[in-house]
């Protein structure tokens, strides 16, 4: 897989380099119609969309402005895509909880399509400590998953569990050193 380079964000040097093409590959497998979520704005930076887009704080043109546990949906879902984007619910706010990411995720398993639903997660790790740990475990009922982790180099490579130095997050960066990406179906 080709790593993405793109001047919003400065892709190559974060985890969007890896992220951006799981995703392209992951939309390019549903038809056009297909029904679809995204949870956090990002693909729209990068392409166009035509899925749905919830993100509690990010303010856009067709962005639903509503807590992802708060997400309806009148008919299964085909896809839902988070993006570096379930590492904040419940961390990032004025009182945190660290069983809301895993009851958001979930809530949004629920919303899938029984027998064609898919459900990409890409999560940095070394944000939400919490999370990792429980993604980590390996108990989470991903279909898939892989670690990668990234050298001093920028190239990012797969591992089976990652060493404790790595699951950093470098804020001074905006950066990750390692990023979790896994794939779900409907409970």
């Amino acid at each position: 897989m080709d790593f993405f380079w793109h001047p919003y964000n400065r892709t190559w040097l974060s985890e969007r380099a890896l992220e951006i093409p799981i995703a392209q590959q992951f939309l390019a497998r549903f038809p056009e119609d297909a029904h679809g979520l995204e949870i956090g704005n990002v693909m729209a930076h990068y392409q166009p969309i035509t899925h749905r887009v919830v993100d509690k704080y990010e303010r856009a043109p067709g962005v639903e402005n509503i807590d992802v546990v708060e997400v309806e949906s009148a008919e299964p879902l085909d896809f839902i895509l988070a993006i570096s984007t379930i590492e904040h619910v419940g961390w990032d706010e004025p009182h945190k909880d660290p069983s809301k990411a895993p009851a958001a995720l979930a809530r949004l398993r629920s919303l899938l399509h029984p027998e064609r639903g898919r459900f990409l997660l890409t999560a940095p790790l070394g944000h939400n400590p919490g999370l990792d740990a429980w993604l980590l475990q390996g108990d989470h009922g991903a279909l898939c998953s892989e670690i990668y982790v990234r050298d001093h180099k920028d190239r990012w490579t797969s591992v089976d569990q990652p060493e404790p130095h790595q699951i950093r997050y470098h804020y001074d960066l905006r950066s990750a050193g390692c990023l979790w990406v896994g794939e779900f179906a409907r409970d």
